[in-house]
């Protein structure tokens, strides 16, 4: 609830868009529910329990909702599932291209799938570019950057894209003391 707090009832929308989010380490269900919906989807590592959460609501019209409270803390380390956040992206792209394959989509729910789908593109893009920055490769770090802004335009990316093409080493030495103050590394 502090990094990425829920707000109002949860429903297939707001799950598709991240305006709520379910933390599988704090989950209580009823188990009959997961059984319904066919239990967790072993081909999605990164992101089963987002997949789960989807079809509970959708399928199983399962009502989901949260604690406020913080109760529990998510710990990332160095080779988890989560704390590699590209992997994270296109783990959620595969579910939801999967949920792209539904029929039973409203017009609404089709609209916010692909505004996420365009955003998690984006987001994963601007990563990886992050990452072809700090190693020095411009060429590919322009590429990502690019393929960011052509999915969800932006005045920074826009700005970074100039800069990289003016001066991909100011625009490095830039981004690393940017990252320094931050204290957040996007390194893999």
């Amino acid at each position: 609830m502090e990094t990425n707090p829920s707000e109002g009832e949860v429903t297939f929308d707001k799950l598709l868009c991240g305006e709520c989010n379910v933390i599988t380490s704090a989950v209580v269900a009823r188990k009959d529910l997961i059984v319904q919906v066919g239990l967790f989807d072993v081909n999605f590592p990164n992101s089963q329990d987002f997949d789960l959460w989807l079809r509970l609501v959708k399928d199983a019209k399962a009502r989901i909702t949260y604690q406020q409270s913080v109760l529990v803390r998510r710990r990332l380390y160095q080779g988890s599932l989560a704390s590699d956040s590209v992997k994270s992206f296109e783990g959620e792209l595969r579910v939801l291209e999967k949920v792209s394959r539904r029929t039973d989509l409203t017009a609404k729910e089709r609209a916010t799938l692909e505004r996420t789908i365009a955003v998690r593109r984006s987001s994963a893009e601007v990563i990886r570019g992050k990452r072809f920055l700090l190693s020095g490769d411009f060429a590919d770090a322009v590429r990502s950057f690019e393929s960011a802004n052509a999915g969800i335009p932006s005045w920074k990316l826009r700005l970074v894209l100039w800069s990289l093409r003016v001066a991909p080493r100011v625009t490095l030495r830039l981004y690393r003391v940017q990252e320094s103050r931050s204290g957040i590394s996007i390194r893999a």
